[in-house]
């Protein structure tokens, strides 16, 4: 699986969405506050505002609402990523060797005797047809980091009544398995594929192939530059 997932990677990134909603609370309000929940993050952390541009676009093409302040918002939205450390391993790949053989002329002696019983030499040309054959195999080895990237979302109701337990109505967790190590740059994929998600019930874990070039993979990189 891991083979087929490194030569998969170059054209594509794969991103695995696991969501699920509470059944009994189906009207919570549209209305968010997205609260940064890393360990030892700010509010105004710069990584945090620039993930937060991706999932503010991608909430909002959901019908979410966002709130600049938590006293007017509906739910919270808890909004937690990072990147596992790496996990290293070799991978071999082999390819045949092939040799083509054929392909000439040859001339040919023969004995031919008449009628009479006398004997005569003829030479004639022949054509070898080619043809190719596996003649064995080349092997290469390299080795290999890969790393998790995630983002986890939580949506609490926001109460007011102090000490009242408060349980999420929605969560989205939404990896990427790599060999990048950059963030940044695959936080949009992991927007991307979340979108059809959010708030909602996924059945089960759902993987989501991107390609480079998808057009809302383009819309999201551009949140990001037109902000510069």
């Amino acid at each position: 699986m891991l083979l087929g997932f490194l030569s998969a990677c170059v054209s594509h990134v794969v991103v695995d969405v696991n969501a699920i909603s509470d059944p009994q609370v189906t009207d919570y309000g549209k209305r968010y506050y997205l609260t940064n929940v890393n360990d030892g993050a700010a509010a105004n952390d710069l990584y945090f505002q620039e993930f937060r541009r991706y999932f503010d676009y991608i909430l909002q093409k959901q019908g979410f609402i966002v709130s600049e302040s938590r006293d007017e918002a509906d739910i919270e939205i808890q909004f937690h990523y990072g990147i596992s450390d790496g996990t290293t391993g070799v991978q071999t790949y082999s390819w045949p060797i092939y040799e083509t053989f054929g392909g000439h002329t040859i001339t040919v002696t023969e004995n031919i005797t008449d009628a009479s019983g006398n004997t005569r030499s003829v030479q004639r040309t022949m054509y070898v047809p080619a043809y190719v054959q596996r003649v064995g195999s080349t092997y290469e080895t390299r080795s290999y980091t890969i790393y998790n990237r995630y983002v986890n979302l939580a949506a609490l109701p926001i109460t007011k009544v102090t000490g009242q337990p408060v349980t999420p109505v929605w969560s989205a967790n939404i990896q990427s398995i790599g060999e990048s190590n950059d963030l940044r740059a695959i936080m949009p994929y992991l927007a991307a594929a979340s979108m059809p998600f959010l708030g909602r019930n996924s059945g089960r874990q759902q993987t989501i192939k991107l390609r480079h070039d998808d057009p809302l993979i383009v819309e999201l990189r551009g949140l990001v530059v037109n902000a510069q």
